[in-house]
């Protein structure tokens, strides 16, 4: 039986996508559950007696409740990719938020550790200002640390967000703490610089990600978007999605095709590099089958079409792609479960180091101060990013010359290949 497709919004990290992954597994009718924060798609095994309507309804319901809308998934080749694009130009704009505000916060706290012999109106006035300056980036540029948090907390996955939003947060409490009771030794510049570099992190791990999706967009590119659709009234330019089965189109020499069918007029010769990696030319005429994305000769051919926008092979072959880059490899599936146990250990410890401390020393303020700094060591979440970026990465580079992975347990045996067979003709460059 197919999975059950949907599009999920809102996912901030991977940490978000397990949050999703363990609501959906919950749904009644499904089995499993499967997020992929790289596409943003949710793969639902449904039990063979479930409805799957139903299933599909309260599954959109569970992940939308939570924070993560939900939707069926459509396949829209020509917007694909674009909740990437939003989602990295808003993490531009807050990062220049938080830098800008930042490097006064910077300024005004080395001032206060530089010279402990200033002034103490002055002392009182950085601090203050630090605090103003600082307050909209740790409430407002680290909100989606705060709400992804809050989803992982309430899905029982707790993550890296809920250590960055605690040490952020904690930083920025205790600071306020001390500069309510007359104090100036704050750690503003603390909680603003955990938010701005690790939101810096979050950039670059979306741009990695986006290269791996782009290379499912250009396979999808190669196909035109307009099609000459042929009649007895004659021929005229339409939409290749509104084009069904069964119609005619007309292909003008030396243009792709852009959608699959048999050739019932004309005989032309076909390049089907993109497809199979041949580079001899296939002579094609009436009777003949012909595929999306493959580039026309010389000659003039009249398609029936088989298969539309979607259905493709060409399609399909994207869907493999994408599919490819949200599996869970062995490496990178260690590192996720990994990084799951970190966050509540880290939180554990945190908590004696509080206990212990406040006892030893009879400080609770010692004791909050030290399990804080558990806290915020232990943010940067490379171990959860690094190994599925690698996969991201490694998937769409691969795509972008031609070699698709239809399982990343392949990427993973390649490092121990050491005889290649070459069964068809060509050209070995390298």
């Amino acid at each position: 039986m197919e999975p059950l497709l949907l599009e999920v919004d809102g996912m901030f990290c991977t940490s978000c996508a397990r949050a999703a992954e363990r609501v959906l597994s919950r749904v009644p009718g499904v089995s499993s559950a499967r997020v992929g924060f790289a596409t943003r798609v949710a793969s639902l095994e449904v039990d063979a007696g479930a409805d799957r309507g139903e299933v599909e309804r309260l599954a959109i319901a569970a992940a939308t409740e939570l924070g993560y809308p939900a939707r069926p998934w459509v396949f829209r080749p020509a917007g694909l990719g674009d909740a990437d694009d939003e989602a990295t130009a808003a993490l531009w704009v807050r990062i220049a938020i938080g830098w800008f505000l930042g490097m006064w916060v910077m300024i005004a706290q080395v001032a206060l550790y530089v010279d402990p012999g200033m002034a103490p109106e002055a002392r009182t006035l950085l601090a203050r200002a630090s605090a103003a300056l600082a307050t909209p980036v740790a409430l407002v540029v680290g909100a989606r640390f705060h709400l992804a948090a809050w989803r992982t907390l309430r899905a029982g996955v707790p993550g890296m967000d809920l250590l960055v939003s605690i040490g952020s947060l904690g930083a920025w409490a205790l600071s306020l703490a001390e500069l309510w009771r007359g104090g100036t030794g704050v750690w503003f510049d603390a909680s603003v610089m955990l938010v701005v570099l690790l939101l810096a992190g979050r950039l670059l791990e979306a741009r990695a990600r986006e290269r791996g999706v782009n290379a499912v967009r250009e396979l999808l590119d190669l196909t035109p978007e307009v099609v000459r659709l042929w009649s007895e009234e004659g021929v005229r330019e339409v939409i290749a999605a509104t084009v069904e089965p069964g119609a005619v189109i007309e292909v003008p020499a030396h243009a792709r095709i852009p959608l699959d069918g048999t050739v019932t007029v004309g005989r032309s010769t076909l390049d089907r590099a993109v497809l199979t990696g041949e580079s001899a030319p296939l002579r094609v005429g009436p009777g003949d089958e012909v595929e999306a994305g493959c580039t026309n000769g010389s000659g003039t051919l009249l398609v029936q079409v088989s298969a539309g926008v979607g259905q493709r092979v060409l399609d399909r072959i994207a869907t493999q792609v994408r599919t490819a880059l949200d599996q869970r490899a062995e490496v990178p599936g260690f590192a996720e479960r990994l990084s799951e146990h970190l966050a509540p250990a880290v939180l554990v410890l945190a908590a004696l180091t509080l206990v212990g401390t406040s006892l030893w020393t009879g400080s609770l303020e010692a004791g909050l101060l030290r399990a804080l700094t558990v806290t915020v060591v232990t943010c940067p979440c490379a171990l959860g990013v690094a190994a599925p970026l690698v996969r991201v990465v490694a998937v769409g580079r691969a795509a972008s010359r031609g070699l698709l992975f239809r399982d990343t347990q392949a990427l993973e045996r390649a490092a121990s290949v050491d005889l290649v067979v070459l069964d068809k003709t060509g050209t070995l460059t390298e």
